[in-house]
Parts: C-alpha cells; sequence; structure tokens
C-alpha cells in the first residue's frame, strides 16, 4: 500500500502528463490541477512543493505561472514518486 500522499502525488502527475501530451509548454494552475483531480487545494500544495523539491516539477509564481512535468512521463518512476513523498 501506498500512503494517501502518495496516491495524491500519482494522480496529480498522471494529470500533469496529460497536458504535457496535449501542450507541453503549459503550465497548469493548482486549482485547475486539484478540481482535476479532487485533491484538496491545502494537501495538493504541500505535494506540489515535494514534487518540485525533487526535480520532478516546475513551479512558476505569478501571472502565466503554474506547474508543468520537468520530465518526459514515462522517466517518472514509482519508487521515485513514493521516495519523495
Amino acid at each position: 500500500m501506498f500512503s494517501k500522499s502518495t496516491g495524491y502525488a500519482l494522480q496529480a502527475l498522471v494529470y500533469l502528463s496529460q497536458v504535457r501530451g496535449k501542450t507541453p509548454e503549459r503550465h497548469v494552475q493548482s486549482a485547475e490541477l486539484a478540481e482535476a483531480t479532487t485533491i484538496p487545494s491545502s494537501f495538493l500544495s504541500k505535494i506540489l512543493q515535494q514534487l518540485a523539491a525533487d526535480s520532478l516539477i516546475e513551479s512558476v509564481r505569478g501571472r502565466g505561472g503554474g506547474v508543468r512535468l520537468l520530465m518526459e512521463p514515462d522517466e517518472i518512476t514509482l519508487h521515485r514518486v513514493a521516495a519523495c513523498m
């Protein structure tokens, strides 16, 4: 079994990989990500911080900001996600 945070991180990464497949340079705002994945916003922000600290995602503040994957989705392993949570 995985922790709740690992499960949420996987949901967020799956959504970000779908967005990357359509528009690779697009940043997704956290509100959109929370709504699309039904992850509570307060929990999502903590998860995104951890994913950014492990260089799985890029986080940009301000106008046009948001988060996006830094690597190809097939390069992200389950072990790496679980280890950063």
